[in-house]
């Protein structure tokens, strides 16, 4: 973790993360928005709206993996 606040934190009942801080909601709602955006421009092309949010989604994991808490998941705490 870079930082000393945690943006994400393990979910209770299930695998995966969640917001824990304003800055976690905040890199969340930027990646809601580039998704939607591209698949609202690039509608004929889904293909090149899929290349996005594969991007996007990797960048989203990076940012919780750099800011978050270990893997999230029953007993992985």
């Amino acid at each position: 973790m870079i930082t000393k606040q945690r943006w994400f934190a393990p979910k209770d009942a299930s695998w995966g993360w969640q917001p824990a801080s304003w800055q976690g909601w905040l890199v969340t709602a930027i990646f809601v928005a580039i998704v939607g955006a591209a698949v609202a421009y690039f509608r004929t092309r889904l293909v090149v709206a899929l290349a996005i949010g594969v991007v996007s989604l990797t960048a989203l994991y990076g940012v919780i993996l750099l800011t978050g808490s270990k893997r999230g998941g029953p007993g992985l705490r």
